[in-house]
């Protein structure tokens, strides 16, 4: 009787002992990070290159050559520039450069990783809440465009300055692409379906790395040969025509938006890469992820390449990808940490 009793014994401490080793791998964990959207300006890749400058503007050397003509790689050129939302800066009549007042967009936030009780990491999900400044966003809305504007000057391109309160973008639960153990006793999780891109930099600016502040202009074309030290290892953008590395994606609610332009209000309403107005919403079409983990499977860091895509249906029809693709993006890079 004594041994039936210790062989009882013993099989409950084993449930235990396995009950409990199941809720420690079960379930899911989330942890509050905090850091940048992105640096003080975005990078862009915008159709006009190929067929108006005659130049490849992608991330990671997608277009080789066009209609059988080898097509120089420039890389990624620059639009978009952040500021302050109460800067002087963010005025329209404003033309930014490098080495100005400009101001990277905060981000705070969630995390949530759910290992759906598999203890498989090659099957968790990562899902996220993500809430982005406040800031104020200048950019062209027309890059061949110049034209007389607001305040006389006839040598100006159209120009918006949208701003906000916050962006608060929520990320639904993703399959991870890949999960590596790592040395903080967790994984390193990527979410892209063709890699997570290596981090480009500029060639005489080699502490300026994507999106860079001193990238060239797309006005540039190929005298822009050269300005970064090599092509990324991957795509950032989603569309197949743009190098379809597949990752998350989120939606957006935006709180205090405002915008102005000096058209006269056409760009706030009209322009294709101003976020709100009627051709383009303030959620990420692809935000490739890299979330690293501890033993407790709490977010020890977190870096995302992030774009806008759109199409562009401008120039001969030979230029263009299939319908609908897009051909066309803006793009940033988030940074984060677990907050303290």
């Amino acid at each position: 009787m004594q041994s039936i009793g210790r062989l009882a014994t013993t099989a409950v401490i084993v449930l235990i002992a396995f009950a409990g080793t199941e809720s420690a791998v079960a379930g899911s964990v989330t942890t509050n990070v905090e850091g940048k959207f992105n640096n003080s300006q975005e990078n862009n890749c915008l159709h006009l290159s190929k067929f108006f400058y005659l130049s490849d503007c992608s991330y990671s050397r997608v277009t080789e050559e066009l209609v059988g003509n080898p097509l120089p790689w420039v890389g990624p050129v620059s639009n978009a520039v952040y500021f302050e939302i109460d800067s002087e800066l963010a005025d329209p009549l404003y033309v930014p450069s490098a080495g100005d007042a400009r101001h990277a967009p905060l981000m705070t936030g969630t995390v949530t990783l759910d290992d759906q009780s598999s203890g498989d990491p090659e099957d968790d999900l990562i899902s996220a809440t993500l809430i982005v400044g406040p800031a104020a966003r200048s950019l062209i809305t027309n890059i061949p465009e110049i034209r007389s504007v607001q305040g006389g000057n006839v040598n100006a391109q159209p120009r918006a300055v949208h701003s906000w309160k916050n962006i608060t973008h929520t990320i639904a639960p993703t399959a991870v692409d890949s999960a590596t153990r790592n040395a903080h006793g967790g994984f390193d999780y990527v979410i892209a379906s063709r890699g997570f891109p290596s981090q480009i930099c500029l060639a005489d600016h080699p502490d300026d790395c994507f999106p860079a502040e001193h990238a060239q202009k797309i006005e540039t074309g190929q005298n822009a040969q050269g300005d970064w030290q090599t092509p990324g290892s991957a795509s950032i953008a989603r569309g197949e025509a743009l190098g379809g590395n597949i990752g998350a994606q989120s939606t957006a609610v935006v709180e205090g938006q405002a915008c102005r332009d000096n058209v006269g209000g056409d760009s706030c309403l009209k322009g294709q890469t101003v976020w709100g107005s009627d051709k383009q919403d303030y959620g990420l079409d692809n935000l490739l992820l890299k979330v690293v983990t501890d033993a407790s499977r709490q977010v020890v860091t977190l870096e995302g390449y992030w774009t806008k895509e759109i199409r562009l249906d401008a120039g001969p029809p030979i230029f263009q990808p299939p319908e609908p693709q897009v051909n066309s993006w803006t793009a940033g890079r988030m940074t984060a940490r677990r907050a303290e």
